[in-house]
C-alpha cells in the first residue's frame, strides 16, 4: 500500500529537482490523484475530491470503493502493454472521516501493487468511478467495465461501462458516473510521478418543474397534482428533421475513449430505442404552487418558484421532439394531455444532449383549459442551479 510518506516524497521532486532521462526511475511508482479545473461541468464544485472520499466507503464504513482505472503503456513501436486493469484507486486511510470537514486537502489516493514509471514509455489512463466489477460474458446483463487487454494502437485502448442504468431517479441512490482520461509521458507530463485525473460526468441530467395557471384550487379540494409522466416517440413529419438516423429518436451517443452500453427498460444493447413508450418513474409528486398572473407585485413575481417534480439522470443521446404525456388531476377530477412535442436542445448540437449538463423543463398547467404546455427548456451546468441560457419559449 502507498503511504502517505511516499506522496510527500515525491511531492518534492519539483521541477527544481527533476530525474534527468539518463537516470534510472524505476523505483520511482506511478501516483494517481483527482484533480479539478476550471472548466465547468468537471467536478469542480466545493468538496468535491472530499465527496469522492467519502463515497469510496460502504455502509459497514469499510473502505471497498473508489475508482477505477485502466491504464496502457507503449514503447516505441512495440503494441500497447495493459499496465492497470481495472485497479481499485482508493482514499490511503484506515477509516471512514467523521465529516467532509474534517478530510484533509492532502488525503493522498493509493492502490495496490505498486507500477513504476518507464522513461522510454508513453502512456493512457482510462479512470472512472464509482468502481465496477470487470465485464464477465456469462453476466452479461451486469453493470460492469471492460476495455481490451491486447489492443492493436492506442486507439484501440477504449473503456466501455456496460449496461448503464438509465433514467436514474436522483434519490441519493444514483450511480453518477464520472470519467477522466490522462495522456502523456514521465516528463514532460507527470514529470512529479503523480497522473492527476480531470473527472467530467458522463451522464446529462433531466430536471422538470411545474406550476399552474388560470383557476386557484383549494388545497382542501386536492389542489393540482402530477401523477405520471410518459415519454414516446415522435414521427418527424415531412420536410422535418431526423437527426437520430436509422435508430430510432433515442441514439445514445459515445464519449471519446470511452463509451457505454445501456440497460434500458429491462433490456440491454449499445443503441436502444423508445420503444412505444416510456414511463418515468415516481412522478406522484405534491400539489403544484399557484401563480397568479394577474399580480402587478414584483416580489412575488421576482420571488415565484415552480413546484420540483422529479430530477432523474439519463444517458447522452438525441433528443429531438420526444412527445410527453401527463396525467395529472385537478381537484377531484383526473385529466390526460394530449402528446406535446419537446426538444431539449437545439440543431447546432444535433439535437443532442451533452454529458454535464442539467435540461430544465419547466411546466405550465391551465386549471381552465385543462392541458400543459411548455413554458421553457433551459440548459445549465451540473452543480449551478441558475439556468445558464434558455433554448426556446413557447
Amino acid at each position: 500500500m502507498l503511504v502517505v510518506a511516499a506522496g510527500l516524497l515525491l511531492a518534492g521532486c519539483c521541477r527544481s529537482n527533476k530525474i534527468s532521462i539518463s537516470q534510472d526511475v524505476d523505483d520511482i511508482p506511478i501516483l494517481l490523484s483527482v484533480k479539478s479545473t476550471g472548466t465547468k461541468a468537471i467536478i469542480d464544485e466545493p468538496d468535491a475530491k472530499k465527496k469522492m472520499i467519502m463515497g469510496s466507503f460502504d455502509a459497514n464504513d469499510q473502505n471497498t470503493g473508489g475508482f477505477g482505472v485502466h491504464g496502457y503503456k507503449k514503447v516505441n513501436n512495440q503494441a500497447p502493454f495493459h499496465l492497470f486493469i481495472n485497479t481499485r484507486v482508493y482514499p490511503d486511510l484506515n477509516s471512514k472521516p467523521a465529516s467532509l470537514e474534517v478530510i484533509e486537502e492532502n488525503t493522498q489516493w493509493a492502490y495496490s501493487p505498486l507500477r513504476f514509471w518507464d522513461l522510454t514509455a508513453s502512456y493512457q489512463f482510462l479512470a472512472y468511478w464509482p468502481i465496477l466489477p470487470a465485464y464477465d460474458a456469462n453476466q452479461s446483463s451486469a453493470f460492469s467495465v471492460s476495455a481490451p487487454d491486447y489492443p492493436a494502437t492506442v486507439d484501440d485502448e477504449i473503456l466501455t461501462i456496460h449496461n448503464v442504468p438509465n433514467w436514474q431517479p436522483v434519490d441519493g441512490n444514483e450511480i453518477d458516473l464520472m470519467t477522466a482520461v490522462e495522456v502523456g509521458r514521465f516528463s514532460p507530463e507527470f514529470y512529479t510521478g503523480i497522473v492527476p485525473l480531470h473527472f467530467k460526468h458522463m451522464l446529462s441530467q433531466l430536471y422538470i418543474q411545474a406550476y399552474y395557471v388560470g383557476k386557484e384550487i383549494p388545497d382542501n379540494q386536492g389542489g393540482v397534482k402530477i401523477k405520471t409522466i410518459t415519454l414516446s416517440e415522435y414521427t418527424p413529419q415531412n420536410g422535418e428533421p431526423d437527426p437520430s438516423g436509422d435508430e430510432g429518436t433515442f441514439q445514445v451517443l459515445d464519449n471519446g475513449k470511452t463509451t457505454f452500453t445501456v440497460r434500458y427498460d429491462g433490456q440491454t444493447g449499445s443503441t436502444p430505442s423508445l420503444d412505444d413508450s416510456y414511463q418515468l418513474q415516481d412522478i406522484y409528486t405534491d400539489k403544484l404552487v399557484f401563480k397568479d398572473e394577474l399580480s402587478e407585485d414584483p416580489d412575488y413575481l421576482n420571488s415565484f418558484t415552480p413546484t420540483p417534480v422529479g430530477n432523474w439522470l439519463m444517458i447522452p443521446h438525441t433528443w429531438y421532439k420526444q412527445n410527453m404525456i401527463i396525467e395529472f388531476s385537478i381537484g377531484a377530477t383526473d385529466k390526460t394531455s394530449s402528446p406535446v412535442a419537446i426538444s431539449l436542445n437545439t440543431a447546432a448540437p444535433g439535437y443532442s444532449t451533452l454529458p454535464g449538463k442539467t435540461y430544465v423543463l419547466t411546466l405550465v398547467f391551465d386549471t381552465t383549459g385543462g392541458g400543459f404546455t411548455v413554458e421553457s427548456v433551459g440548459v445549465k451546468e451540473w452543480n449551478e442551479y441558475e439556468i445558464e441560457r434558455e433554448v426556446y419559449n413557447w
